[in-house]
């Protein structure tokens, strides 16, 4: 199945804003963060501290995924 990918803040600095990738069915989001740290090792210390969201829902990272979802990986922010 195709799921949409869009990054957020210092994850830009790891992937493009936006990008697609292929899974299997019945694919969840813990997929889906494999995958992306295989596709960037180095970007692993940012994601297993992200928030997930499909469109504009927070989701749990067990959360089964369907063709076509947006899937946005908001990372942590810090601000003052």
């Amino acid at each position: 199945m195709n799921i949409r990918i869009k990054t957020f803040a210092v994850l830009k600095s790891y992937f493009e804003e936006e990008f697609e990738i292929q899974l299997e069915d019945q694919s969840s989001i813990v997929d889906v963060m494999d995958r992306l740290e295989k596709l960037n090792p180095k970007a692993n210390h940012v994601l297993t501290h992200s928030l997930i969201a499909i469109e504009d829902e927070m989701v749990d990272k067990s959360r089964k995924l369907n063709e076509g979802d947006l899937v946005c990986i908001l990372p942590p922010v810090s601000g003052g």
